[in-house]
């Protein structure tokens, strides 16, 4: 027991289902409604709608390494052991799976896993570590396949066998089986019941089901309908609205405004008042009564706008396009958790902290300033490339939203800084051609720059895409900006120098302002 994952039954049923729905949407909404009740997934889309739609703030599934069929059987069929074996060396610590019925499911329980890998299986447990392994049949009749295979490894295994307080047979903690075939809600309770009286624990075994979980599922599973209760009329009568059909009494439809309330609320009532259904072809359309009792008797549906709208455990969730309740799928997970479950005492998601305020000057700036050490700076241009030379420990161009008059600002692909003073110059420098590996990737953006400048107007200096090779002195700040498709020219330059683009929407250019002098280099 103290090595059962936590929450226990929460990993019980395993999500296989994205592969097989009708879209990512689909595995989205499917994935996402299964993690309400279980944390085992290999539906990642659904931990991503989680984060977006239901404010998770860390990971809410979770899964484990695990084989499938091509990677057994591209081994061959005199392989299959081998590969076998190389699942458990890959993969020496924690719990794996490995697909068992690519040929034989039973000589693999017998033979593979109950003899020739028995000790490196069982090894998989000591004083400071955990290892299981998780076989998996993938074929053949799901209640028939799973008990002659627990069979199996009960009796290869058996020397350390346990039995339950049920007086069920429990497989020693490095070895369990996960049936992920042909199952469904329906098939679940037929495994287990074939267990019970078979005497073998049902905590031997995981489920793992896929497009039966999260697509063979329709609103007639559980008699699921949206139905009009009530109108109003032009004069403002309110008037019932309801349908009880003579050739199916399981479509009746509750009438007029509707409440959800506890049971306890309902103080008095007399027989009359509780719903009973349309009695015979000459019966009441509609029924009688305005109480429908849950088969629990701990809620009821009063309809009728015989309730009280104070007490209705209903809340309006979403109403014409907009959100009016955004629960966190933590709150979900507690309300539908049965007692004691494994989400009842889940830490609570982190808050989110209040967002720092933006300077207005720097909603939409067009130059920043960065610091510029007043110091020698060596540096060299090879042909063809462009260099920028200042020297920053964080980078702080802000890429934001130009004037309409301006072209769009696109942030750039890298950025590298000059060697220290008195160090051997090296050729380090911002190559903005995709074809060249970002050195130091810039930020997505800059919230708090430290110094917002006014735009002066256009940059006039870059490298020129010459060789040069000359030291630079600044006392002021230097000041840069980033623009596509700008054409910058270096003092005394023969022509000017033509950024290199990406593409028109991704390209970037560099510039300097003029408080970067040039001079020639003394005494070097």
């Amino acid at each position: 027991e103290d090595w059962n994952p936590p929450g226990g039954a929460a990993f019980k049923l395993h999500d296989f289902g994205f592969r097989g729905v009708s879209s990512v949407e689909s595995a989205a909404m499917g994935g996402l409604g299964h993690l309400v009740n279980f944390m085992g997934t290999d539906t990642v889309i659904a931990l991503l709608a989680a984060e977006k739609f239901y404010g998770a703030k860390r990971a809410v599934g979770f899964s484990i390494p695990a084989s499938e069929h091509s990677t057994i059987t591209s081994w061959g069929v005199d392989g299959e052991l081998d590969a076998m074996r190389n699942m458990l060396d890959q993969y020496p610590t924690g719990l794996v799976a490995c697909v068992s019925d690519s040929f034989d499911v039973f000589k693999a329980c017998r033979e593979y896993w109950g003899d020739a890998l028995k000790d490196k299986i069982k090894g998989r447990i000591s004083e400071t570590s955990f290892g299981q392994l998780v076989v998996r049949p993938d074929s053949g009749d799901p209640e028939e396949t799973c008990v002659a295979i627990l069979k199996i490894l009960l009796e290869q295994f058996a020397d350390e066998v346990t039995e339950t307080k049920t007086g069920h047979k429990l497989l020693p903690p490095y070895i369990r089986v996960i049936q992920g075939d042909g199952v469904d809600y329906q098939s679940i309770p037929k495994i287990l019941n074939r267990f019970k009286e078979e005497g073998i624990a049902a905590a031997n075994i995981t489920f793992g089901s896929g497009g039966a979980l999260l697509q063979k599922v329709n609103r007639d599973t559980f008699k699921i309908a949206f139905k009009c209760a009530e109108i109003t009329l032009e004069g403002g009568e309110a008037r019932e609205v309801f349908k009880d059909p003579l050739t199916d009494d399981g479509k009746a439809s509750k009438k007029g405004r509707l409440t959800l309330q506890k049971a306890s609320d309902i103080a008095s009532y007399s027989p009359e008042d509780v719903y009973k259904p349309r009695e015979g072809v000459d019966g009441v359309k509609g029924g009688t009564g305005f109480l429908h009792f849950t088969p629990d008797g701990n809620y009821v549906t009063v309809a009728s706008g015989r309730g009280d709208p104070e007490k209705d455990l209903l809340v309006d969730v979403f109403e014409n396009g907009k959100l009016l309740k955004d629960y966190k799928l933590s709150e979900i997970r507690k309300r539908a958790d049965v007692e004691n479950g494994p989400f009842v005492n889940l830490p609570e998601e982190p808050e989110e902290p209040e967002p720092a305020p933006v300077p207005q000057a720097a909603i939409r700036p067009t130059y920043v300033t960065v610091p510029f050490p007043s110091q020698k700076i060596m540096t060299t241009a090879p042909p063809g490339a462009v260099r920028m030379i200042p020297m920053m420990n964080r980078p702080s161009f802000v890429a934001a939203p130009q004037p309409a008059a301006m072209p769009q600002v696109n942030r750039p692909a890298s950025f590298v800084a000059a060697p220290m003073a008195g160090t051997q110059p090296q050729a380090q420098s911002m190559y903005v051609p995709s074809q060249i590996r970002p050195v130091f990737p810039m930020p997505a953006q800059i919230s708090h720059p430290s110094f917002v400048a006014p735009a002066p107007g256009r940059p006039s200096f870059v490298n020129p895409g010459q060789p040069i090779q000359a030291p630079v002195y600044s006392s002021q700040g230097l000041q840069a900006t980033v623009r596509p498709g700008v054409v910058m020219t270096a003092p005394g330059a023969s022509q000017p120098a033509i950024m290199p683009q990406r593409s028109a929407s991704l390209g970037v250019g560099f510039g300097m302002q003029n408080v970067v002098r040039v001079v020639q280099a003394q005494g070097s």
